[in-house]
């Protein structure tokens, strides 16, 4: 923050995909440590398999909080109102975005084959 100022400069996000490994205690625990001792910008709970564990992470954990909503994954797909209400700060939805994108390009390639 020194270099940069407040709100500039990159981002230092924290994720930890010990909820696989170990346990989601663990898990909370490694999240924490990258708050306070690590002093990370933002944190990352990979893939939660339930709505419970999404709250418990936005409760127990302090700082912005990133949710990946992807599409056949375990995590439950939520909307950006119900994430925001629940603590998280930023949402990404890769595949939503990819798959649309496929879907333009699909119809745009067929416009093209039919000569329109």
């Amino acid at each position: 923050e020194s270099q940069y100022g407040p709100g500039t400069g990159p981002l230092i996000l924290a994720r930890t995909d010990a909820l696989h490994t170990h346990s989601f205690s663990e898990a909370l625990s490694r999240l924490t440590a990258f708050r306070e001792e690590c002093g990370c910008d933002m944190t990352f709970l990979e893939a939660p398999r339930t709505v419970s564990q999404m709250e418990e992470y936005c409760r127990t954990i302090t700082g912005p909080k990133l949710a990946n909503m992807l599409e056949y994954g375990v995590t439950p797909l939520l909307s950006p109102v119900t994430l925001k209400e629940m603590g998280y700060t930023m949402a990404a939805y890769p595949l939503t975005l990819l798959s649309g994108g496929i879907k333009s390009v699909r119809e745009s390639l067929e416009v093209i084959k039919e000569g329109k």
